[in-house]
């Protein structure tokens, strides 16, 4: 049963038969995987992968997604390793290359999060579980189409503050749902509280990852602006990609309503 599959770098993946020792290097993805019931066939996942929780405490770890552990990797002898260009280092997955094939993902926006999904369900032949996840995620993204109305700024991190701009996927889900970002700039700008004053937004969202926000820092830049609605917003449910996008409509209908 050999097939091939395209990566979302457009890189042809042959398989002789469907994985059944999967590493997964992408908290998102991993999470989905298990979704799709393949607990037996992911055989070790990074140290981020923390969902499903009742999974991570008995997982093999093969390091952060950044720093990842080769030679326990290659010890593994998985038949697919699945990847993220953004998330994962460009030379460690080259490290990778002879030892499986790997799987690419690259998710800027809701189409590609979707097409990584069917993707991933054609590799390792679960279509039947995830033909209705998906299906169901489609019809929850229609109906979040500009749901709501707001300008905003997102922050990821802190000292100094690091914004989400344009070519994101968070910025694609958020203006999707009919919120418009105030950076223009691409990818992840760093700016200033002085900035974030000029420009005026009517919400600042403070994301619990990759830099958790606290309560405490919400209060400290509230007082610094008075006209903007400051509010602590899930970092994963806004950047997880996969199975996690089934809670967005009760996510944001829920946040925006209080």
């Amino acid at each position: 049963m050999s097939f091939s599959v395209n990566d979302q770098l457009d890189q042809r993946i042959e398989f002789n038969t469907v994985p059944t020792r999967i590493v997964s290097l992408v908290p998102s993805i991993t999470e989905y995987l298990y979704y799709l019931q393949l607990h037996k066939q992911i055989i070790a996942q990074t140290i981020f992968c923390i969902h499903p929780h009742e999974n991570f405490k008995d997982a093999i770890k093969i390091g952060g997604t950044k720093k990842l552990q080769i030679s326990k990797i290659k010890s593994l002898k998985p038949d697919l390793i699945i990847a993220n260009k953004e998330e994962n280092v460009k030379e460690q997955i080259a490290q990778l290359k002879n030892t499986a094939p790997i799987y690419i993902s690259d998710v800027n926006t809701l189409p590609q999060a979707i097409e990584m999904m069917e993707h991933i369900a054609i590799i390792t032949n679960t279509d039947s579980i995830a033909k209705p996840l998906i299906a169901n995620i489609k019809q929850q993204l229609r109906q979040l189409h500009n749901a709501f109305s707001s300008t905003f700024i997102y922050l990821i991190w802190k000292d100094p503050y690091f914004a989400v701009g344009s070519k994101t996927y968070i910025n694609e889900l958020l203006q999707h749902m009919g919120l418009q970002n105030c950076i223009c700039n691409q990818r992840y700008p760093q700016l200033s509280i002085e900035q974030i004053k000029q420009l005026k937004p009517e919400f600042l969202f403070l994301s619990t990852e990759p830099f958790p926000f606290k309560q405490s820092d919400l209060q400290t830049i509230q007082a610094q602006l008075p006209n903007t609605k400051v509010k602590i917003i899930d970092g994963e449910m806004c950047s997880w990609y996969g199975s996690r996008m089934a809670q967005l409509q009760n996510y944001f209908t829920n946040y925006f309503a209080t």
